[in-house]
């Protein structure tokens, strides 16, 4: 789903994991656009919470500049993409 502000995203999050613990698909994606904070944040929290619906879920985030959180330290930024790695969160950049 796509979303523009906080109140549209946990209104449609909700009403997305309903729809998904009803269906309990095996295998399951899902794509961050953009890699800055928000998305980052996003993808370090909501996967283990949607993990339970689907065990096999693909997580991953798309990000157009060179690097993740590209307004931060370099070293902020190499835990942050360790931290994503150990939680299965795949991130592409210059995409």
């Amino acid at each position: 789903f796509y979303v523009r502000d906080f109140i549209e995203f946990f209104r449609k999050l909700d009403e997305f994991e309903r729809e998904l613990a009803e269906a309990r698909p095996n295998r399951f994606y899902v794509g961050v656009v953009g890699g800055g904070e928000l998305g980052v944040r996003v993808s370090r929290h909501l996967p283990e919470r949607l993990r339970k619906y689907s065990p096999k879920l693909c997580w991953e985030i798309f990000e157009k500049d060179d690097v993740i959180l590209s307004h931060y330290q370099a070293q902020i930024r190499r835990k942050v993409e360790q931290e994503l790695r150990s939680r299965d969160v795949l991130y592409h950049t210059q995409y």
